[in-house]
């Protein structure tokens, strides 16, 4: 194990990336990892109406965020026993469950117990829950991990960087469930998926402790050792104080970002393809639209970690505005013309762009601003899971095309409200003034 030491803040500027490798570990085991969980989430839908169990796919999906939400409540006290490359390999194996009982569903047609209705459905049941449990432990250990890596002049970039190479998994889990549908057996599909999950668990698991920089300290290690109950309640106690509750409805928008993209996005670019298409066409077509929705993530995540660091959170706060008012355009647009075409990649990657942009804007203020960040993270995975459910809960009550127009235009101003409060936050370092001042030098001087 590497030993933390200590770094001046005098020193060079090339000493804020020391811990860049490790970051990029970090980031590469998240893309793999979330590469087979995003591909398997694409496919899970289809296994099952393909083999009777069509409201099987909701019962799993609501599990899995219920057990991420809950578990969110006492992960950071597994974090702080076992330590963070330990949880998340941990939580990467957990997460792995759910690809198990999916093969079953596949081989439906042999009579062996496994395949059954009733172990299917409890099989399913039980590791969507423990699925949760497992991501829960991975989204918190990250959040602490990359924090440490970076220091509050760097914080911008190392989550910028690492919430592009994350949500590269989008665009490569969306091209591989395209690919899947046209080529390959789901069998075969769900067994490569979880070599996948096992090339993670490796990467998780060898992770090295960052460098520890004196400039980095914004945080504190929390050692105090208490009980699942006290643990709860200090979890809820934080949640409604002061400084939380300016991003508590930003937090809610995220989870409703995830909803509607996860939930609705997919049936409304079908629905636009015209012609004598087979379903499994359509799909094709359909995750192909979304690539454009992993590139927006990544785009968004690069261009709000250079803001934060050049110019501050203030301006991220405003570009995070301004990119729900466009997405919300293009998406109403969308649905009105109802046309498989050039609106659908810009609305796709209009969404993916704004979520990018407030998700990264949010994990750095989370690992900065707070004493104890890995609390920080487990109110957020709490909020967010909670607010998916309900944002997927709502969306089976959406029948027609203008109930449809209706709750996306009501989230779409609840999200402008969130990040209006955001604006408020009172954040430690607001504005790079000595970058801006050399920068308008360096442009009068020219």
């Amino acid at each position: 194990m590497e030993e933390n030491r200590s770094v001046t803040k005098d020193e060079t500027e090339e000493k804020r990336f020391r811990n860049i490798w490790k970051a990029v570990h970090c980031s590469v085991a998240m893309f793999i990892c979330e590469s087979a969980g995003n591909s398997v989430a694409n496919i899970m839908s289809q296994t099952f109406s393909d083999n009777g169990f069509e409201s099987l796919g909701f019962i799993v999906l609501g599990l899995f965020y219920g057990g991420l939400a809950v578990s969110a409540i006492f992960a950071p006290k597994i974090i702080h026993k076992f330590g963070v490359s330990k949880s998340m390999a941990l939580g990467c194996t957990l997460e792995s469950f759910w690809v198990f009982p999916l093969i079953f569903v596949t081989m439906k047609s042999q009579t062996a117990w496994y395949t059954s209705d009733s172990a299917i459905y409890l099989l399913n049941i039980l590791c969507s829950l423990l699925s949760g449990i497992g991501a829960s432990l991975i989204w918190i250990g990250q959040g602490k991990y990359i924090s440490d890596c970076a220091t509050p002049s760097s914080k911008g970039f190392y989550f910028g960087l690492f919430w592009a190479i994350y949500m590269a998994s989008l665009i490569f889990g969306n091209a591989i469930s395209a690919v899947i549908l046209e080529y390959y057996t789901l069998k075969t599909f769900y067994l490569i998926m979880y070599g996948f999950f096992w090339a993670a668990i490796i990467l998780f698991y060898n992770l090295r402790k960052p460098i520890k920089l004196s400039t980095n300290l914004v945080t504190k290690e929390i050692t105090k050792q208490v009980s699942i109950t006290e643990e709860v309640k200090e979890l809820f106690k934080f949640m409604v104080g002061k400084k939380m509750l300016y991003l508590l409805p930003t937090v809610a928008w995220t989870g409703i970002s995830i909803g509607v993209y996860s939930g609705l996005f997919t049936p409304i670019i079908t629905e636009s393809i015209e012609g004598d298409l087979e379903e499994n066409e359509k799909l094709s077509k359909a995750f192909t639209a979304m690539i454009f929705l992993g590139i927006g993530e990544i785009v968004g995540g690069l261009v709000i970690g250079q803001v934060i660091d050049k110019i501050g959170n203030k301006l991220a706060s405003l570009i995070s505005f301004v990119s729900i008012i466009v997405q919300t355009v293009a998406l109403m647009l969308y649905i009105e013309t109802n046309n498989y075409g050039l609106l659908t990649f810009v609305m796709t990657f209009a969404w993916g762009f704004q979520d990018s942009v407030i998700n990264t804007h949010l994990q750095e203020t989370l690992g900065f601003e707070f004493e104890d960040n890995v609390k920080a993270y487990s109110a957020f995975n709490f909020i967010q899971c909670m607010t998916v459910f309900i944002s997927l809960n709502t969306e089976t009550l959406l029948t027609s095309k203008l109930t449809l127009q209706i709750f996306l235009i009501a989230v779409n101003i609840f999200g402008l409200l969130a990040i209006i409060l955001n604006m408020r936050f009172p954040y430690s370092c607001h504005v790079n003034t000595p970058y801006l001042a050399q920068e308008l030098r360096t442009l009068i001087n020219n």
